[in-house]
């Protein structure tokens, strides 16, 4: 019976995951998180002191694709110019039906979950966990806000 179950959940959770990722439900356009999350990168940067006291700038750029494909930069940028720039690749989806849990599946990395706090054509502010953050609402969990780039 707990096997049953067990499967049973397994299924749904395929299902909602992938509820969201349909190739005609991207390319219909007609639903506003979709069309907001993958027709812009977002990017999130933010000024550190380094250790000589001088400053750079760190920075994250994720690109999410209408295929459930995706990729994200991560880089600094040091007073002098000099650069240092990361990519990683993911495969994403959605966790539930009102498409509200991001899941990534990153390179390297792992699984990581994005719950939209906030989202609109030049901002999103989520709250990124380890665990789906909707299923675990104990988790520990950190907020991040994004503002919009063009492609």
């Amino acid at each position: 019976m707990k096997k049953i179950a067990s499967l049973l959940y397994l299924l749904l959770v395929m299902i909602s995951v992938t509820s969201c990722a349909e190739d005609d439900y991207y390319d219909s356009g007609e639903d506003d998180i979709i069309y907001a999350l993958t027709s812009v990168r977002w990017l999130n940067s933010y000024m550190v002191v380094l250790p000589d006291g001088s400053m750079a700038e760190d920075y994250s750029i994720w690109n999410f694709d209408p295929d459930g494909r995706g990729y994200w930069t991560t880089g600094v940028e040091y007073e002098d110019g000099y650069y240092e720039e990361d990519t990683y690749y993911f495969r994403w989806g959605f966790t539930n039906p009102t498409c509200s849990v991001i899941y990534m599946n990153i390179q390297v990395y792992g699984d990581c979950y994005w719950l939209i706090d906030t989202l609109s054509p030049d901002w999103l502010g989520i709250w990124q966990a380890p665990f789906d953050p909707v299923m675990n609402p104990g988790i520990d969990r950190t907020y991040y806000s994004f503002e919009a780039i063009q492609k």
